[in-house]
């Protein structure tokens, strides 16, 4: 699999048919963009990788797509039973793991993950059988998939975490899920703990996360996957309540970029009560409170959130970053730090609005720009 870094991609999971639409949808946004792509997860793969061909949204000369067998949403590592082999219809015997990967690669994937299980926290003989089962594939293009618990980036969990990838993932490209109960990357030391990991494992691919997360990664020398829906961007272990929050009025959280925030439109209603929200004029001019519980809005969220993360990939792409004239980590600090001041004027006078756990958090992490002489490692 070719190296993800520097790429901003969509994490897609159509469970039905209703959602391949959208799936396309947003792949055609990804598609126009060089530095994106998508990963696929979810009963309806096989399908969208079908429906990209016919639209000529995958294939050597446009983005690439990688396959999440999304085995680590349903069944626990352990030591004994690594991966999920599936097995044959017929004969109901379990198929080569590398067959099983050449299935997907064969129907138009860039890349797949190996079908790990997920490591519960502080579990180390799981993840050592996950990293050495990945370890022994023999297709390039397939990575080991490390889904374990946000914790393990904690600073109780971050030195056993890196020195079991170090010494039992060989030669093998890596991507990881960080899924929990709450707080995801926003808990104590979680972000700190993504950072050094990447800087000790660059160009890895961090799937399943929210655009503040996502264009942290970026900026740190690897590669990240948003999720188009809620429950994408904030992965949850197995056992736990799926779907993850519900939206409320059941419109799915918009994207706005002046506040680095991924909130219900009728939460910007009311923090914009007294002002006007603002605008994407890719959405027609549409005011960020404006979106209603009709499926064409729901619809037209999902695509403004994409083409709006896309936006800040370009910029972050920019000639003056690729140059080294600009930092990109200053920069992307700078502009949390100038959205979550932008907070103080919303919502409850004298208050503010809440401001998002995760914008906190990497607020606290890199400090005032005034204060920062040197980029944030």
């Amino acid at each position: 699999m070719e190296r993800m870094s520097g790429r901003l991609l969509c994490y897609v999971a159509p469970n039905r048919k209703a959602d391949l639409a959208v799936a396309v949808l947003a792949a055609a946004l990804t598609g126009r963009n060089p530095a994106s792509g998508l990963v696929v997860r979810g009963p309806q793969t096989g399908e969208l990788l079908r429906d990209l061909r016919r639209a000529r949204f995958v294939g050597a000369a446009q983005q690439p797509v990688i396959v999440d067998p999304g085995c680590w949403t349903t069944t626990v590592a352990t030591p004994d039973a690594p991966l999920v082999v599936a097995a044959d219809d017929d004969a109901l015997y379990p198929l080569p793991l590398d067959e099983q990967m050449a299935s997907w690669l064969d129907s138009g994937a860039a890349g797949a993950f190996t079908p790990s299980g997920f490591v519960r926290d502080g579990d180390w003989p799981a993840l050592k059988a996950v990293l050495a089962a990945g370890a022994q594939m023999s297709d390039p293009r397939v990575a080991t998939l490390v889904a374990t618990e946000a914790a393990m980036l904690g600073p109780a969990r971050l030195e056993t975490f890196m020195a079991v990838l170090d010494e039992q993932r060989g030669d093998r490209e890596l991507a990881f899920v960080f899924a929990a109960r709450s707080t995801w990357l926003a808990g104590k030391g979680r972000m700190a703990g993504l950072r050094a990991m990447l800087n000790a494992f660059p160009g890895s691919l961090v799937v399943g996360t929210e655009v503040l997360a996502a264009t942290d990664v970026l900026a740190h020398g690897g590669g990240a996957a948003i999720g188009l829906l809620a429950s994408q961007r904030q992965p949850r272990p197995p056992e736990t309540r799926r779907g993850g929050p519900r939206s409320a009025g059941f419109i799915p959280g918009l994207f706005l970029r002046e506040l680095w925030e991924t909130r219900n439109p009728s939460i910007y209603r009311a923090w914009y009560a007294n002002r006007a929200a603002p605008v994407c004029a890719r959405c027609g001019d549409r005011a960020a409170d404006s979106f209603t519980t009709d499926p064409a809005d729901k619809e037209a969220v999902l695509l403004h959130n994409v083409h709006a993360w896309l936006a800040v990939l370009d910029e972050l792409l920019d000639d003056e970053f690729v140059a080294g004239q600009v930092d990109q980590r200053t920069w992307l600090a700078t502009q949390r730090w100038n959205a979550r001041e932008a907070h103080r004027d919303l919502g409850t006078p004298g208050k503010g609005a809440p401001v998002d756990p995760l914008l906190d958090a990497l607020c606290d992490l890199d400090g005032p720009p005034q204060h920062r002489l040197v980029p944030t490692t």
